[in-house]
């Protein structure tokens, strides 16, 4: 389990020592938890790993695939998110290729407002 952050939530300028803000339920993490993965998707080793996924999913979406469909795609994804294993364990295993999973855009967007936020506020819920 990750260290609790200590911040003001940016929507109700409330302290909070969690990494989902009580009062508004807002998806955020602190800005190191931010500055941490954005300096690891900017790497040369996150785009090399990026691309080895894509060429073992033949550029398809395995979301889509898993319903029949053959869509080209275009993200990868982690198939753990933060809210689900931590900022460690995420970090830990970022460049896994194992770890990783090839989606569309639909599905990626899918997966990240819906599936990930639910996993998120559902963490939260159970720290507190």
């Amino acid at each position: 389990m990750p260290a609790a952050c200590e911040r003001i939530c940016t929507r109700c300028k409330k302290l909070s020592s969690k990494c989902l803000c009580v009062k508004t339920k807002g998806n955020w993490h602190n800005k190191q938890h931010r500055s941490e993965t954005q300096k690891l998707y900017g790497s040369g080793k996150w785009k090399a790993v990026r691309v080895e996924r894509l060429k073992l999913d033949r550029y398809l979406c395995v979301g889509c695939m898993a319903n029949g469909i053959y869509r080209e795609a275009s993200h990868v994804d982690h198939v753990q998110s933060i809210a689900e294993v931590g900022i460690k364990q995420f970090i830990k295993s970022f460049f896994k290729v194992d770890k990783l999973q090839s989606l569309c855009k639909t599905c990626h967007q899918y997966k990240t407002s819906v599936i990930d936020s639910k996993l998120s506020k559902r963490r939260h819920e159970l720290n507190s």
